[in-house]
C-alpha cells in the first residue's frame, strides 16, 4: 500500500493549531524573552486564524490545516475586511513565528517535527506602507510641557519620556536599580531592542532635575529596592507601554493638540528633532536614542517648516556666490538675489 503524503503540516492528524500556539506562547515568553504585549498580539492573530480555518475554510482545527492555501486565504480575507497592509504583514509574521516553532519542535508521540514547512514562505507578502511619523511643533511641545499634572507619577513619566526620548517599552521595563551615577553623572541602563543573547544594555544620560524628581517620589513611596519599577501608575504598579501612551495622549488633549493623536512615540520623534536643531552630532543622537545601528537615526529625520524658509534664503546666498558679487539679475528675468548692504553699495556704484 503506498504511503500517503501529508502536505505542509503534521504527521499527527490529531495535533491542533490551538494546542500548538499555546505551547508556542509559553516558549516565546519563557525562553525567547518576548514581551507579554507581543504575546497577546500573536495569540489574537492565532485565534483569528483558527476561526478562519474552521469557520470560513470549513476545515478542522488541525495543524495539517495550516498550509499555504489557508495562510494566503487568511491574508486575503483580512484585506477584504479593510485591514491595513501593515497590520496584515504583522499577522503574517505571527503565523510565520508559529510555523517556525512547529518546524523546530517535535511531537512527543511521534518524535517528528510538528510541521515540515513554513506555509507563509510559499507566497509573496504585501509590501509595507511606510507611514510618516509625526512630531510636535514648538508651540505644541510648549503646551504639552505646560500642562499641570497633580500626581507625581504623571510628572515623573512625562519628565523621563521628554528627557530621554526612549521607547515606551524601554522606560516601562526600567527598574529602580537601573538608575545610577558615574562620577556624579546620572544614567539609566535600559535594555534596547533584542531578545535572548541579542539583548544589550545601554546607559542613557538623565538630567539631574529629572533624577531628583524620581528620587523624591521613590523615597516618599518607599520604593527603594533595585528590582522595583522605576515608573509606576496611580495604583503603585509598574507602568505598561499602553498606560504610558495613554498618559501622553491625555496630556496632549489637555494641551489642546488636535492636529493628530499624540502617543509616547510622538515624543520620541519630537526629541530627535529638538536634538538635531540643537546641533548634536548624528552619532551622538543615535546613541541617545538607544539605536543598535547608527543609521537608524535616518528614520527620525523630519523637516521643520521654518527650515525650508531658511533654506530658501541660503539658496540666494549661494546664487550670489555662484553669479559673482558684481552681477545683478535684470528685473523680470528671474528671481532676485537678496543681496547684503555691502553688495547693494557696490552694485549702485557708491
Amino acid at each position: 500500500m503506498p504511503r500517503v503524503r501529508i502536505p505542509y503540516g503534521l504527521e499527527a492528524p490529531d495535533a491542533m493549531i490551538t494546542d500548538l500556539y499555546k505551547a508556542c506562547s509559553t516558549h516565546l515568553l519563557t525562553y525567547k524573552d518576548y514581551s507579554p504585549l507581543t504575546i497577546r498580539s500573536y495569540e489574537r492573530t492565532w485565534r483569528q486564524f483558527v476561526d478562519y480555518v474552521t469557520k470560513t475554510a470549513g476545515l478542522r482545527d488541525e495543524v495539517r490545516s495550516f498550509n499555504e492555501d489557508t495562510a494566503l486565504g487568511f491574508a486575503e480575507e483580512l484585506a477584504k475586511l479593510g485591514v491595513s497592509i501593515n497590520v496584515i504583514i504583522t499577522k503574517l509574521a505571527a503565523l510565520s513565528t508559529l510555523a517556525k516553532y512547529g518546524m523546530q519542535h517535535k511531537n512527543s508521540r511521534t518524535g517528528k517535527p510538528y510541521m515540515t514547512t513554513n506555509p507563509t514562505a510559499a507566497f509573496e507578502w504585501p509590501q509595507a506602507v511606510k507611514r510618516e511619523r509625526k512630531y510636535l511643533y514648538p508651540k505644541e511641545l510648549a503646551a504639552f510641557l505646560a500642562v499641570e499634572l497633580t500626581e507625581p507619577w504623571q510628572r515623573n513619566a512625562r519628565a523621563l519620556l521628554v528627557d530621554t526620548g526612549l521607547r515606551s517599552l524601554e522606560l516601562t521595563r526600567a527598574k529602580v536599580g537601573d538608575l545610577h551615577d558615574v562620577n556624579g553623572l546620572y544614567y539609566l541602563s535600559v535594555v534596547v531592542k533584542g531578545r535572548g543573547r541579542n539583548r544589550r544594555k545601554l546607559d542613557i544620560p538623565v538630567s539631574p532635575s529629572v533624577v531628583e524628581m524620581l528620587h523624591t517620589t521613590m523615597l516618599n513611596e518607599g520604593r527603594v529596592h533595585p528590582d522595583q519599577p522605576l515608573l509606576t501608575n496611580s495604583r503603585g504598579e509598574a507602568m505598561t507601554t499602553s498606560s504610558l501612551t495613554h498618559l501622553a495622549t491625555a496630556i496632549a488633549k489637555r494641551a489642546g493638540i488636535t492636529r493628530f493623536r499624540v502617543g509616547a512615540h510622538t515624543i520620541r520623534h519630537t526629541m530627535e528633532v529638538v536634538r538635531r536643531r540643537g546641533g548634536i552630532d548624528p552619532s551622538i543622537r543615535s546613541r541617545m536614542m538607544g539605536h543598535a545601528n547608527p543609521h537608524s537615526i535616518q528614520a527620525y529625520d523630519h523637516i521643520v517648516p521654518d527650515e525650508l524658509h531658511a533654506a530658501r534664503q541660503q539658496q540666494y546666498v549661494g546664487l550670489d556666490r555662484y553669479l559673482g558679487n558684481d552681477f545683478t539679475v535684470p528685473q523680470g528675468n528671474g528671481p532676485q538675489t537678496e543681496q547684503s548692504n555691502d553688495q547693494k553699495v557696490r552694485n549702485d556704484g557708491h
